[in-house]
């Protein structure tokens, strides 16, 4: 989230808090909060984040204040 927050400021947008919400609650899965440490799990997250960037800094890119 910091690094989004950081990318609004310097893009000069309001930022307000993102949340990726996954349904792990919903039923059990192989992955969940209780093993998000292992490295399967942050490695994947890794990939998110990177395609967050990527879409944040493609609007970024292209995006014209007002």
């Amino acid at each position: 989230i910091g690094h989004m927050a950081q990318a609004s400021v310097e893009g000069g947008t309001e930022f307000g808090y993102l949340h990726i919400i996954s349904d792990n609650l919903a039923r059990k899965y192989a992955f969940d909060l209780s093993n998000e440490r292992l490295r399967d799990v942050v490695g994947d997250r890794k990939k998110l984040v990177g395609q967050i960037e990527e879409i944040l800094s493609g609007f970024f890119d292209e995006w014209e204040p007002s």
